[in-house]
């Protein structure tokens, strides 16, 4: 596998298009939108790519996926500063599924998460169902407030907050004092999608916060043109309650493997 240059990122396109997958990180990376790297078996052609984002989401589009290739195997088991630490694969192909599986205990996680889909309905208006909390956009004085509920909003997914005010948006319910207690922004816009994180402050949670914010976020999305899209575990049953219950329908589930690199050999 041979580590491309950026320009060459768009070369690998329609290999995650073939692919059928939805995961709008993935496709932030190869339109350049957001951080990460990407290798390939051909830096023009390429029939194979590993696509990892600078947070670590991870995943390998096109021929490789059928037989675990020897390179890549050795880019996981070796020490490198190439990948990150910590690597989040969504949806590995069968072949190398069973690769992992036979990494020793406690090396890995796998776990399964579902894809939804909005239905397309227009949601209900917003209310904040609480005194002294208003709706508001999330823009530069708020990205502080947002940050102290631990999202790292310039650096987790987007390069800078000011990346993040030229591409992205997002919806807060903002207390008298000035303190956002829940919001839900895009952690990424790709491909006409806009990938959801919510965020409730723990000590406010439990009282329908994450609905509001969401709710107003895919009026965002709507007044935008752009689809929403929403990602959980299938053991998060509190999430996918709340994506089914604002008009989201499953798409499909899939697994995700998550571990340190290097992985022991």
């Amino acid at each position: 596998m041979i580590r491309l240059t950026a320009d060459l990122y768009p070369s690998v396109a329609a290999l995650y298009d073939e692919s059928g997958l939805c995961f709008p990180l993935i496709r932030a990376v190869i339109d350049r939108l957001q951080r990460g790297w990407i290798w390939a078996d051909d830096p023009t052609r390429p029939e194979a790519a590993l696509v990892v984002t600078a947070f670590g989401f991870t995943c390998l589009v096109g021929a490789e996926g059928r037989t675990p290739d020897e390179s890549l195997r050795q880019m996981l088991v070796t020490p490198s500063d190439q990948l990150p630490g910590y690597l989040l694969w969504y949806a590995p192909p069968p072949g190398w599924r069973a690769w992992l599986d036979a990494r020793p205990e406690g090396t890995f996680r796998s776990r399964e998460r579902v894809r939804l889909h909005w239905d397309g309905a227009d949601p209900s208006p917003s209310e904040t169902g609480a005194e002294g909390l208003r709706l508001a956009s999330l823009d530069a004085a708020l990205i502080p407030e947002v940050d102290k509920l631990g999202l790292r909003l310039g650096s987790r997914f987007w390069s800078s907050a000011e990346d993040f005010l030229d591409h992205g948006f997002g919806a807060c319910l903002v207390g008298d004092d000035g303190a956002v207690v829940s919001v839900c922004y895009a952690s990424c816009v790709a491909d006409n999608l806009a990938e959801i994180d919510i965020a409730t402050r723990d000590d406010r949670r439990g009282r329908g916060y994450a609905a509001i914010v969401a709710r107003e976020f895919v009026r965002e999305c709507r007044r935008r043109r752009i689809l929403p899209t929403w990602d959980c575990f299938t053991a998060n049953q509190a999430s996918l309650r709340l994506a089914l219950s604002l008009g989201f329908v499953e798409a499909y589930r899939y697994p995700l493997y998550s571990f340190s690199t290097p992985l022991p050999s």
